[in-house]
């Protein structure tokens, strides 16, 4: 049973680089230099080189993969380009409505769903819905 989750645990942190890898690299193909997005078209060549420097985005593309890498297994999301704020802040304020809107959803749905199987086949068979008591007691 210990190799069984071992070789599970391990297979899993291979995912986890593979689609790490993927999400990077995706990211870096993209059209157009992050930083010149983030400052506007009106930004002068210096400071679009400043802050490139500063972001270390003229750095080959395995160290700055490495950079990212260990800054996020550090927690370090870092500053998100369009509204300047941390990354993290920006997940954990979504997280709570994400998680308000999940326990909404996995409590009411089934609830209001299982509700209207119990009804319909207990419906008069007289009634408009005649249909659905025949299909459910059948």
């Amino acid at each position: 049973m210990t190799k069984y989750l071992l070789k599970r645990v391990l297979q899993a942190i291979g995912v986890v680089f593979c689609i790490s890898l993927i999400t990077f690299f995706v990211l870096n193909i993209v059209p157009g230099n992050p930083v010149e997005i983030m400052l506007g078209e009106f930004a002068d060549q210096a400071t679009i080189a400043r802050v490139t420097h500063e972001m270390g985005l003229d750095q080959p593309i395995y160290i700055q993969y490495f950079s990212w890498l260990g800054n996020m297994l550090q927690g370090n999301f870092g500053t998100s380009y369009f509204q300047n704020k941390p990354v993290i802040d920006i997940l954990t304020s979504s997280f709570l409505v994400t998680a308000k809107l999940a326990g909404i959803a996995s409590v009411l749905l089934p609830d209001l769903y299982c509700t209207g199987l119990q009804v319909l086949p207990n419906l008069p068979l007289n009634s408009c819905y005649s249909p659905y008591p025949l299909f459910y007691k059948i």
